[in-house]
């Protein structure tokens, strides 16, 4: 897949993702709900975020995104499945739980993603701490023998882009589940295997 391929791919998903949630009317049954609910939504325009810069040619600020990306989804996740009301609080006066923390107490299932968490962060942590914080992983991509100038590899950019689609996915799955709303999930996910998600 071309990376003009990949991001039209990626704005596919995306753009199916706000059609679904657009002018959706749901009963919010805590401000945990909501604040989840919320959080989901900053994490799917951090994917749109993404397509927007590498669209740009701004590949090392798109690759920065990788985390809070990533980030944003397993930090809903912990808030809609793990996180108890006094923990919930908690975060809302800023003294939530360390990322470190809150991966120790998702759990491993394959079925409801925390396996596929475990994995990338397991994967991805260290390149994604030197991509959001200017490290090596910029550096290296930058330097030739005779210039200063951005290199990144296509096939990374597609990657970035795949790992978006599939954030993305799971960003409108999580969404539908906290919201109660399956006719939606359903439709979603019906489109997403149109997109060729899994």
């Amino acid at each position: 897949m071309s990376l003009a391929t990949a991001i039209e791919h990626t704005t596919k998903v995306s753009l199916w993702l706000h059609e679904q949630c657009n002018g959706a009317i749901w009963k919010y049954e805590s401000d945990k709900q909501k604040a989840c609910l919320a959080l989901l939504q900053q994490t799917a325009e951090l994917v749109d975020g993404i397509v927007i810069l590498l669209n740009n040619r701004m590949a090392g600020p798109a690759l920065a995104l990788a985390r809070p990306m990533f980030e944003g989804y397993v930090r809903s996740y912990w808030l809609s499945r793990v996180a108890t009301e006094a923990e919930f609080q908690k975060m809302l006066r800023g003294k939530g739980p360390e990322f470190r923390e809150i991966i120790a107490v998702i759990g491993d299932d394959e079925e409801s993603g925390a396996a596929w968490i475990l994995n990338n962060k397991s994967a991805n942590w260290k390149s994604f701490n030197d991509l959001i914080h200017g490290g090596s992983e910029h550096i290296r991509r930058r330097l030739t023998e005779t210039s200063i100038e951005p290199m990144y590899p296509e096939d990374e950019l597609e990657r970035l882009l795949a790992f978006a689609s599939e954030t993305a996915v799971r960003v409108g799955i999580e969404i539908f589940s906290v919201a109660k709303d399956h006719a939606r999930m359903v439709a979603f996910c019906e489109g997403a295997k149109r997109l060729g998600m899994r």
